[in-house]
């Protein structure tokens, strides 16, 4: 590992930083932050020890990529606490050649669509986009990232379109995607095509898990609709490989008092 003092990339990086996260004359040091070096990374953990792991010594990680993208997966893991961060990070990794794997773009994106109170599922889309520019294609996991944020933003008709995608990158569907797809339509109070996309799930011959199941039955109650719910129940008694369970029945019920 090339392990040298950073005199200059350490007054680059930390005078970026320090206007990055707390504004002061942004525009300026924005552009800088970005053509920063991989060491920049490890500099804002020096800097802000109260939010990242501390580094005790300033090292330029330029011929450690490995070392960075660790230290990106457990950033993830540990969650992030604004969207600037998560940011910072994307931009280095699109800049690393070769590019890093899927993998560690879907565990940045997880950690971003957690930040829910943000509002973060644009970003995401929009980050994924920059993605398939650079020629890294989704696969299962980034599309079911995808169909979530469609999800939360009420985009059915996207949401449909990713199902259209998984099949034509040669992706089996299954019940996790049709679940995501079934809570779209419920978010958005849209029942009855929640309750349509169930049949033809079906109707294509595939086997939908006891979670699609209930999920349907409580966006019934949730609309107040609990005679669809119960009849929603007698079709599974009659014709389903599930059958309703006491989660179902209590759910009505709760709903009926």
């Amino acid at each position: 590992m090339n392990c040298r003092a950073c005199s200059s990339g350490y007054v680059a990086a930390t005078s970026a930083s320090f206007a990055f996260f707390h504004g002061s004359r942004g525009n300026t040091y924005f552009h800088t932050l970005f053509r920063l070096p991989l060491y920049s990374f490890f500099n804002f953990r020096y800097y802000f020890p109260n939010n990242y792991t501390p580094a005790t010594t300033l090292i330029d990680f330029d011929n450690d990529r490995e070392l960075f993208l660790q230290s990106v997966r457990e950033q993830s893991q540990l969650g992030f606490s604004d969207l600037k961060f998560p940011l910072l990070l994307f931009n280095q990794m699109i800049n690393l050649r070769p590019l890093p794997s899927l993998i560690y773009f879907n565990q940045l994106f997880t950690a971003i669509v957690k930040l829910k109170r943000l509002n973060p599922h644009s970003t995401v889309i929009s980050l994924s986009r920059q993605l398939e520019l650079y020629g890294i294609r989704p696969d299962m996991h980034s599309i079911g990232i995808l169909a979530n944020c469609y999800c939360h933003l009420g985009r059915i008709d996207f949401r449909l379109s990713l199902l259209g995608k998984r099949l034509k990158l040669g992706y089996p569907l299954d019940s996790v995607i049709f679940n995501t797809l079934i809570n779209g339509y419920i978010h958005c109070d849209k029942l009855p095509q929640a309750a349509h996309l169930l049949d033809e799930i079906v109707k294509l011959g595939l086997q939908p898990d006891i979670v699609t199941y209930n999920t349907v039955v409580k966006g019934f109650c949730r609309i107040g609709d609990n005679a669809s719910a119960r009849t929603f129940l007698r079709k599974m008694k009659s014709g389903c490989h599930f059958k309703p369970n006491i989660v179902m029945y209590n759910t009505i019920i709760d709903k009926s008092l």
